[in-house]
């Protein structure tokens, strides 16, 4: 957006039963707001508008339909036009036209990316009466980039499809009816004069905004200290708008008094924006360039890891995980990998751990993958068990809790651009510090590592991704005392201490850590409570990922007989404070001769305080029970475990006679299944093209029963005069 245009552009998008929302909605606007208009319906092709004239009786704002190149001015209203498809660049309008193959496009989402991507915060969306989903992608464009979403109640529009749709998406600000969405718009242009005139008549003191950061960070347990002051300014503005507060002692007022409002605000201060195979153009790169680079110089013997912070509801880090399978499936590759997907928002977590998508983000997802990757289940689909598999959802603050390590790739795009300087330099530390040598880094658009570059070569400024240059010792490890926030709403500041392995100036690292990856044991490290802290080497044969969120504790990530051997041996561990060592029985997929010892780790290094190590391998048994004591199962485990697979046979043959039934039926149902699923294809497609044709004939209908109208009254007029 050019420097001149300073204002709000308000882009609306109306379907089917519109006209009405639109009249109803300047009939309750005056015509100096500064605001600029501009509304995207459904046309018929070839279809000549009646809006300019029915709707210049309701608002003496100039009306005109927009043409390519023309500059958007305040207190103006344009309109599309049939045959053409509406967007803005810079402060001007760009028409493309419509071909037959983009018929059935979605008009009002692609205005709304566009308003979204020039007018940022500037920019207001709002949804009204329509069928369809057109406008639901569209705003959370218009979210993501801090604007504001208002929809029409749906219980208020003659057809609620469009309204409900964006409001499922979760990016909506307020839900009004038109009356009360025109009274919205004009706070939202006194607030931004206000705010241009002088400052300091919304936000004079500073602490009063700093009191409210405090609060909202010791509500939450978000240190939303590191946020941009202006962006969590613009937070609260919008909701002293809805909460009709014009000063902030106003609202902060409310803001203690009202738990609700904390909740809202907080829920606010997130962004959880992000789709599946976000920005089309960087997942295509990273298929032809970045993961196959990777794939060829990662060992096939070792996993490979990659950290998503932020992650928010998942899509992003499914997307990864589908992109990367698919990659070693085409090129017959068996390297293993697993996704760590961290947020600090647990809501989204939960919601990211299910893996179930709304029906309307399939035109994001690539058509090959579609099919191998998702199980549709309704008006939704379902990512497939396997990848699900690959990936472990956890709350993490990336600045604030020590940070992964020795990942191959980190995607942290969109999370910088809201943080400020000192919380940006933090962050980059602790994502340098995550990466191997020779790693990935991904970041947002809009968002670099700075000039110059430390510890980081640019391998695409195109779609800014980043390679590791540093040696693990070589990474800067000084932290700033970040702020936490007090029971009591006060500040104070922690101390994280970090330590490299090996001295700096001492060039042994890659000796040991050849050494250490050739004859290092197999090792799971737990604590007290048996939560998984760090694993080495080949014990994660032993651990099993079960459906649902991730569960850290190491009983319930290995089979029950295991689990119950190792939480035995660490309580006689414990109580007897000398090592124990468990025969693997080869029931668990040990040899023979294959030791669990379980030793406890005695460092006063406040990582490891009261740690404990599990350590498999091929060890001598009688030099391992000179110093140690041996355990095997016990009688009651033994009895457990008998009883337990009497159980089991049984319900075998129970299931196994089930199974033979259902054979024959699952057969006959999945051809059936097959022929129905093309058939609703089909079905689906036309549906579309239908509903496409019925929305413009609508609005057609409905600007010709205004002017049939007129015209009857007129003619009612024409006859008492000539009587």
């Amino acid at each position: 957006m050019s420097e001149q245009q300073n204002h709000i552009v308000v882009g609306i998008g109306a379907s089917a039963g519109g006209l009405d929302a639109i009249q109803e909605l300047f009939d309750h606007l005056p015509n100096n707001t500064g605001l600029t208009f501009v509304i995207v319906q459904h046309l018929a092709p070839e279809y000549k508008s009646l809006m300019p004239e029915l709707l210049g009786k309701h608002t003496q704002m100039p009306i005109d339909t927009a043409r390519d190149g023309q500059t958007l001015l305040p207190d103006h209203i344009y309109l599309n036009s049939s045959g053409s498809n509406l967007q803005l660049s810079g402060d001007q309008f760009k028409l493309t036209t419509k071909t037959q193959a983009e018929r059935f496009n979605l008009p009002i989402d692609l205005f709304f990316h566009s308003l979204s991507q020039c007018c940022k915060e500037l920019a207001v969306g709002v949804v009204l009466s329509g069928t369809g989903t057109d406008g639901s992608r569209g705003v959370a464009s218009i979210k993501a980039n801090d604007g504001t979403v208002l929809v029409q109640k749906p219980n208020s529009a003659q057809f609620d499809g469009m309204p409900k749709a964006a409001i499922s998406s979760g990016c909506v600000d307020s839900i009004l009816t038109p009356a009360d969405i025109a009274g919205q718009l004009v706070k939202l242009s006194r607030f931004h004069q206000l705010e241009e005139e002088d400052e300091s008549l919304i936000y004079s003191p500073v602490d009063q905004l700093q009191e409210i950061v405090d609060m909202l960070s010791t509500y939450s347990g978000i240190h939303y200290h590191h946020y941009k002051r202006n962006t969590v300014q613009r937070r609260v503005e919008k909701r002293m708008l809805i909460t009709r507060k014009e000063h902030i002692k106003d609202y902060l007022q409310l803001f203690r008094s009202d738990a609700k409002e904390r909740e809202i605000l907080a829920g606010q201060m997130l962004i959880g924006v992000t789709q599946l195979f976000r920005d089309t153009k960087v997942f295509q790169f990273l298929e032809e360039k970045v993961l196959p680079e990777l794939l060829i110089e990662r060992p096939i013997d070792r996993p490979i890891r990659l950290w998503i912070p932020a992650c928010s509801t998942g899509e992003e880090a499914y997307s990864y995980a589908i992109l990367l399978d698919y990659l070693l499936q085409k090129k017959g590759l068996n390297n293993d990998f697993r996704i760590f997907a961290t947020d600090v928002d647990e809501k989204s977590l939960g919601k990211a751990a299910e893996g179930s998508f709304r029906i309307e983000q399939k035109e994001h997802i690539p058509h090959h993958l579609y099919k191998d990757y998702f199980i549709e289940t309704g008006d939704s689909f379902q990512i497939v068990p396997r990848i699900r598999e690959k990936l472990v959802f956890s709350r993490h603050d990336c600045l604030i809790d020590p940070p992964f390590i020795r990942m191959d790739l980190i995607s942290c795009r969109n999370l910088m651009i809201y943080l400020n300087s000192k919380a940006q330099n933090l962050l980059k530390d602790n994502l340098a510090f995550s990466l191997e040598p020779k790693g990935f880094l991904i970041l947002g658009n809009s968002e670099t590592l700075g000039d110059p570059i430390t510890g980081f070569s640019e391998y695409s400024s195109t779609h800014h991704i980043y390679r590791s240059e540093q040696q693990r010792n070589q990474v800067r490890l000084q932290r700033d005392q970040p702020q936490v926030v007090e029971s009591s709403g006060k500040l104070k500041t922690t101390h994280q201490e970090w330590r490299p392995l090996f001295a700096a100036k001492n060039n042994e690292v890659p000796f040991l850590k050849y050494i250490s990856a050739r004859f290092s044991p197999d090792l799971i490290f737990i604590n007290a409570e048996l939560e998984v802290l760090y694993i080495e080497g080949q014990a994660g044969r032993y651990l099993k990922h079960l459906k649902g969120g991730f569960r850290s504790a190491i009983t319930d990530m290995v089979s029950p007989e295991l689990g119950s051997m190792i939480r035995e041996g660490v309580k006689r561990m414990l109580e007897s404070q000398e090592d124990i060592v468990v025969h693997l029985p080869t029931a668990l997929g040990a040899e023979n001769t294959e030791l669990l010892r379980i030793h406890k780790v005695r460092q006063s290094h406040a990582l490891m305080k009261d740690c404990i190590m599990l350590q498999f391998g091929e060890k001598d048994a009688e030099e391992a029970l000179l110093n140690a004591e041996s355990i095997e199962l016990n009688e009651l485990q033994k009895s457990r475990t008998d009883l337990l697979e009497e159980e089991l046979a049984d319900t075998r043959n129970h299931l196994q006679n089930l199974i033979e039934e259902l054979e024959t039926s699952n057969e006959e149902l999945q051809a059936s299944n097959e022929e129905l699923q093309a058939s609703n294809e089909e079905l689906q497609s036309t549906n579309e093209e239908l509903q496409s044709v019925n929305e413009e004939l609508y609005t057609v209908n409905s600007e010709l029963q205004e002017r049939n109208q007129e015209l009857l009254q007129l003619n009612d007029d024409l006859n008492n005069l000539m009587d």
